[in-house]
């Protein structure tokens, strides 16, 4: 601008780089374009999923006490590892929870420390521990890498055997597997195999020998030993005798004593060896068949809904091949919540777009509602492009924060617009009006939009799971924003300073007629009707002042007079029905 220009900038800072884009609408569309084309392109390939997944720092301590009431499970297992754990530091707090044959402690870190120093340290300290049961068997410590939901489960069911059933779920498990969209699938409900071996009193006594010293024999034929190493020029080779046995019918030959006429007596002699599975105090059935559930989650590369489509794909041309003594459905889609979500973030903008024209166009220029409007979808798509750098993804989470975001995102747009629509209508040239009204309005809505940043910004610090869990609320609020911010700035101006094509025949004509009815009605209502509310308001403050505190003390009051219920979490009715019947203890399993 020239120093004889009314309104001309200061040199230098924002209000230099907002009056160039101002004057350069290639520039502001290259922007535009820019900002729309890598939040396209980033949303190809962004993480998808249907809630957060996220670390604990908590190490689990597993250990299983086979036959063991909770009581003794507790006395013999859970007590010497809380006392061993309770003086370390490092730990906030210890968790446990006894049930018969197993225990398991769950030990949570302070915030902040190094999660694998926590593992070692606890590793040690549990190691340390001489006072476990013979029987028991060692334990098991690891980091709880955290909580994945599964984006489906299916139910594989039939009139199989427990073998017959595990190995039908074996085989549909490795089906889903060979398709390309398919990459982690979890089986649920199945029991581990054992190899039982049981041999009778008699037997013993006959042969002499204790039933102990047929455990040490099968123990040292069925594991792997190692057998020392050999050295060459080519490097060190360890050498391993590998004994492991996995099937009942390698422990049958197994020596258990040698007779003085030098014949061996073997396992298969003394004992009825047999392949099983451990007891369980969990049975799965569906439609009253026994089953196994299946878990399919979706990787990094992968799409809730794409992953969807190749289970249903699937199961469709399965159940057409499938015996009818066995079966396999869907029991739970999680991701038909997701697309719901989605269609309702794009009806939503699309309605809100609808609204911000109708509502601008009725009493502004179209010109300004449209590109007003377009604030909407160039800002959403725009924080794509942020999220990877700020570790979010797309999920249910997210999704309602870019919901949350439509219906205040458009407000400093709409502030901008406004004023450049008010400078136009008193006269100024389009450039000037531009420059003008985002030069006054610049501060006020960076203020504003600041101000809804910071309102969500404590929910990035919230500690422990909970805060893991919402991360990606305030990160997606404060990425939409930040863009709408530079759209309302740099782009807008520039698209309102430059002349369009306006009709000045036909039904436009006619339009700006009636607008301009409107606006006189509405200016005249405000005249007669609004403007001596507010005068009087102002003239009667203490009264106004007065009348307001009584207001907000009567809506304290009644909140606090217990009549507004509050619970934690509310009560949503969901497709699904959960009984639970409580037993006396020591009831059989299969009751």
């Amino acid at each position: 601008m020239t120093p004889t220009d009314q309104g001309a900038l200061p040199s230098g800072g924002l209000q230099t780089i907002i009056s160039w884009f101002a004057r350069n609408h290639v520039a502001a569309n290259l922007l535009m374009l820019a900002v729309v084309a890598t939040g396209l392109l980033v949303s190809q390939n962004i993480r998808q999923e249907i809630y957060p997944t996220f670390t604990l720092d908590v190490v689990e301590i597993t250990m299983e006490y086979r036959g063991a009431s909770p009581e003794d499970v507790e006395q013999s297992i859970i007590l010497p590892i809380e006392s061993e754990l309770r003086s370390m530091e490092i730990i906030r707090e210890i968790t446990a929870t006894a049930s018969e044959g197993s225990a398991r402690i769950s030990a949570e870190l302070v915030p902040g420390s190094d999660r694998n120093r926590g593992l070692q340290e606890i590793t040690a300290a549990v190691q340390r521990i001489n006072l476990f049961p013979d029987e028991a068997e060692p334990p098991t410590i690891a980091l709880d890498n955290g909580r994945r939901r599964g984006v489906m489960y299916l139910s594989i069911y039939g009139d199989l055997s427990t073998k017959g059933l595990i190995q039908f779920a074996r085989e549909m498990e490795e089906k889903l597997l060979s398709l390309p969209d398919i990459s982690l699938v979890e089986l649920r409900g199945i029991r581990k195999p054992e190899i039982h071996i049981e041999i009778p009193q008699a037997q013993l006594r006959s042969l002499g020998i204790r039933l102990s010293d047929i455990a040490t024999a099968v123990d040292n034929a069925a594991l792997d030993v190692p057998a020392g190493s050999i050295k060459t020029e080519g490097g060190d080779y360890l050498l391993k005798t590998r004994e492991r046995k996995e099937v009942a019918k390698q422990y049958e030959n197994i020596p258990i004593i040698s007779k003085p006429d030098g014949t061996k007596v073997l396992l298969r002699d003394v004992a009825k060896v047999k392949d099983d599975f451990e007891e369980s105090q969990r049975e799965s059935y569906f439609n009253g068949k026994p089953s196994v559930w299946m878990a399919v989650y979706s990787s990094e590369s992968q799409s809730p809904l794409t992953i969807a489509r190749a289970v249903r794909g699937f199961i469709d041309k399965e159940i057409q091949m499938l015996p009818e003594s066995v079966g396999i459905t869907i029991t739970f889609d999680r991701s038909d919540d997701y697309e719901e979500r989605i269609n309702m973030l794009l009806g939503n903008g699309a309605l809100g777009l609808m609204l911000v024209i109708l509502a601008l166009g009725l009493f502004l220029e179209l010109r300004v509602a449209f590109w007003t409007a377009a604030g909407i979808p160039v800002s959403v798509l725009g924080s794509l492009f942020l999220l990877p750098a700020m570790d979010a993804s797309i999920n249910m989470i997210s999704l309602f924060g870019f919901i949350v975001t439509l219906g205040i995102v458009v407000d400093d747009a709409v502030v901008v617009g406004e004023e450049i629509f008010h400078n136009m209508s008193k006269g100024m040239g389009r450039m000037e009006a531009a420059i003008q009204g985002v030069r006054r309005m610049t501060t006020p809505v960076i203020f504003a939009v600041a101000t809804n940043i910071i309102a969500f910004l404590p929910l990035l610090f919230v500690p422990g799971e909970t805060g893991q869990f919402f991360y990606v609320l305030p990160a997606v609020v404060i990425a939409v924003f930040t863009v709408s911010l530079i759209e309302c700035l740099l782009i807008l101006p520039a698209h309102l300073a430059h002349q369009g094509k306006d009709s000045s025949q036909g039904w436009f004509t006619r339009f700006r007629q009636w607008q301009t009815r409107l606006r006189l009605r509405i200016d005249h209502w405000i005249d007669q009707a609004y403007q001596p509310v507010i005068e009087g308001v102002l003239r009667y403050r203490t009264l106004t002042c007065a009348l307001s505190t009584a207001l907000f003390l009567m809506v304290l009051g009644y909140t606090f007079s217990g009549r507004i219920n509050f619970m934690f979490r509310p009560s949503i009715e969901t497709p699904f029905v959960q009984a639970e019947i409580e037993m006396p203890a020591g009831t059989p399993t299969h009751r």
